[in-house]
């Protein structure tokens, strides 16, 4: 199945440019409807993701990965986020079955590299990336290689982690990938919110000293973030 990603950043940076999407919540909201409709089409097209699909508006954790696998008002409020702090490239580790945050994350930024361990995952979207600002790294986030390949990419505006969260991952991922974000950059981690045996990130959260600020419209999710200084 092929999307033809390049005429879906043409269109979007045409509405930007013709003064239908200036504000950033007008970005925000056309990129989310994009996302969303990416979402519905894959449901309807390509096989392996309907069992994965559940309502947005239900916490994850208690249920299968939906399609944006992000709560629609704590991801709609991080875009703004973003575009109010002009945010144009962005590191994020970890992918997802959808790839749903990072296309949403293409479409208002000017470079984006994700980086992700599994390969089917990223076999899935390679049909729809725009190679003129998109960059794709298989591997394990915390391996020196793939690190060297990001710092080869950096600097960024912004980080988002949101790979393995295990609290050595998240910890190990802080650590490594905060120094490739320019000062007054973005450092920011997906599911604040959820602790349990495979979800440390609210433990790496308490154990740093960060100005941590959180996005929070769920029980069990949450993005939390600092400025970096």
């Amino acid at each position: 199945m092929k999307i033809e990603k390049e005429y879906v950043n043409d269109f979007f940076d045409s509405l930007c440019k013709s003064g239908v999407a200036v504000t950033s919540d007008a970005k925000a909201d056309i990129a989310m409807m994009l996302m969303e409709a990416r979402g519905k089409y894959l449901l309807e097209r390509a096989e392996g993701y309907t069992d994965l699909y559940i309502d947005p508006n239900v916490d994850i954790v208690n249920s299968n990965p939906q399609v944006i696998q992000q709560v629609h008002d704590e991801i709609y409020d991080f875009l703004c986020l973003l575009l109010k702090n002009d945010v144009q490239s962005m590191l994020q580790i970890g992918l997802g079955h959808f790839a749903a945050t990072h296309f949403v994350l293409s479409l208002l930024m000017d470079r984006i590299c994700t980086i992700e361990y599994d390969d089917l995952h990223i076999q899935r979207y390679s049909d729809e990336i725009n190679t003129k600002k998109e960059t794709l790294i298989c591997g394990d986030s915390t391996s020196e290689s793939i690190i060297k390949q990001a710092e080869e990419l950096g600097p960024f505006d912004c980080v988002f982690i949101d790979g393995n969260h295990s609290y050595e991952y998240v910890k190990l991922d802080l650590e490594n990938y905060t120094p490739l974000v320019k000062k007054g950059g973005i450092v920011a981690l997906h599911d604040a919110n959820f602790e349990g045996e495979r979800y440390g990130t609210p433990r790496v959260i308490r154990e740093t000293n960060h100005n941590w600020e959180k996005i929070s419209h769920s029980n069990e999710v949450g993005i939390a973030y600092f400025i970096k200084v």
